[in-house]
């Protein structure tokens, strides 16, 4: 089983229409985020499109045993946090990386996997 298949396979689910102007897979970010707020399945859109490149930033990490978990708790602070998203005309794809690492950073009990090294961090 792949590390990566749950989360390889749910950004594989194509995007539902949701009210508003058009298609919300082909809005911005910022634009998901805000109509987020009120209808919270169009969260599922920012998960769709940055969770692969979130899992493989995490896996290069931790190895890809931990990821999974520490991904999912990514995208759940980020749900929580979205009315806090500040956009600056760039995707969100920043600012979730920048909650895995401040999880990642909290996390004395996960080890840090750096190819190449042998043991902890290092």
């Amino acid at each position: 089983m792949q590390a990566d298949g749950a989360i390889t396979r749910a950004a594989e689910v194509p995007a539902a229409a949701g009210p508003g102007s058009g298609d919300p897979a082909r809005q911005g970010d910022a634009a998901v985020l805000v109509g987020s707020l009120c209808d919270p399945e169009l969260f599922a859109v920012v998960f769709r499109r940055h969770a692969p490149a979130v899992l493989q930033y995490v896996t290069r990490r931790i190895g890809a045993q931990a990821a999974d978990d520490v991904v999912a708790e990514t995208f759940l602070v980020a749900f929580r946090q979205r009315g806090s998203f500040r956009p600056d005309g760039r995707d969100c794809l920043p600012w979730l990386y920048g909650i895995a690492t401040n999880l990642l950073g909290r996390s004395g009990d996960r080890t840090i996997h750096r190819p190449g090294r042998r043991g902890g961090r290092g």
